[in-house]
């Protein structure tokens, strides 16, 4: 059963969220500008500098070498940034230590596809260009950024180049045809998101470019060879159906896959932390995954002291 604080918020959201009409991507961008949090007093928020990736560094005070988060925000293509999503990531940052690269990819219909694909590939180049290896990297994104992060996988691989160690997606779009059932039967207990709302964003990043193309409905694509994905979706979303599809087809492939369905949960609620327990608990879930995920690459470096890997320990079991 949800907190009564989410029950406080999933009402709120019915009442102002839900009940705005998004139909142009002017009031699409406005309703995210709407949602604020404050930035954790320990983390460090600053422009990327003028050679590198648009976006925002997030670095803590006690920061971890070796390990990058790469993230791609949530906004449906046509909205967000990095500055809509700090809050959220600052939080993260300050669980792990692990400092943040999120980039501001360039947003439809003024940039449409590939401008965003291409330019996650970018920052992922750079990462490497300045000594980050690989397996250094993790990805991560919500919504159009967590479709986006698999993108960013599916074409890496195709194209012949070395995959990050992990990624993690919450609340992924990954199905732009929106033939999910949820999309239906979840239509009524969605507190955020409408049906309706999906073909505005669709049109402005797509165009006439077909809809089932892996790249931008990566459920459609191979998932052979990726790395460990972490999967959140909420019960109450619409776009509930394209997670649990993803997890299947990608656990078929091979890969192997960490899924979490969360009770009466709805679309990105990691946004919420100041005020949903569920939102806390969701952001140290996925601590726990980027520190196991960094345990290993210490390891591989031999940076860590015994002490310091047991206290990781204790965080990610």
């Amino acid at each position: 059963m949800a907190s009564l604080q989410a029950s406080f918020t999933r009402q709120f959201m019915r009442l102002t969220l839900k009940r705005k009409k998004l139909d142009t991507v002017e009031k699409m961008r406005d309703m995210v500008k709407s949602i604020k949090t404050s930035v954790h007093p320990d983390v460090t928020v600053t422009r990327t500098g003028h050679n590198e990736p648009a976006g925002e560094w997030l670095i803590p005070a006690d920061v971890k070498p070796h390990t990058v988060l790469l993230y791609f925000h949530g906004g449906g293509y046509v909205s967000g940034s990095a500055e809509s999503h700090r809050g959220f990531l600052s939080q993260l940052a300050h669980i792990t230590n692990i400092m943040t690269l999120a980039i501001d990819y360039r947003l439809a219909p003024e940039h449409p596809y590939p401008a965003a694909l291409d330019d996650a590939i970018m920052a992922y180049d750079w990462l490497l260009s300045i000594g980050y290896d690989a397996d250094d990297i993790i990805f991560g994104g919500d919504s159009a950024g967590g479709g986006l992060t698999l993108a960013t996988l599916l074409k890496l691989r195709d194209c012949g180049k070395p995959l990050p160690s992990s990624a993690f997606c919450l609340s992924p779009w990954t199905d732009l045809l929106a033939t999910g059932d949820s999309v239906e039967t979840q239509a009524h207990n969605d507190p955020w998101l409408k049906p309706e709302d999906i073909a505005i964003p669709v049109q402005a990043y797509l165009g006439e470019h077909p809809r089932n193309d892996p790249y931008v409905s990566p459920l459609y694509g191979d998932f052979d060879g990726l790395p460990p994905l972490l999967i959140h979706v909420g019960e109450h979303e619409i776009l509930r159906s394209d997670s649990a599809r993803l997890a299947r087809k990608a656990r078929g492939a091979g890969v192997h896959v960490t899924y979490k369905m969360w009770d009466e949960m709805w679309h990105v609620w990691h946004l919420f932390y100041d005020r949903v327990p569920e939102s806390r608990s969701a952001i140290e879930d996925i601590a726990q995954f980027m520190l196991k995920q960094r345990r290993r690459i210490m390891r591989k470096h031999n940076t860590a002291d015994l002490s310091t890997l047991a206290r990781q320990d204790r965080l990610a079991s």
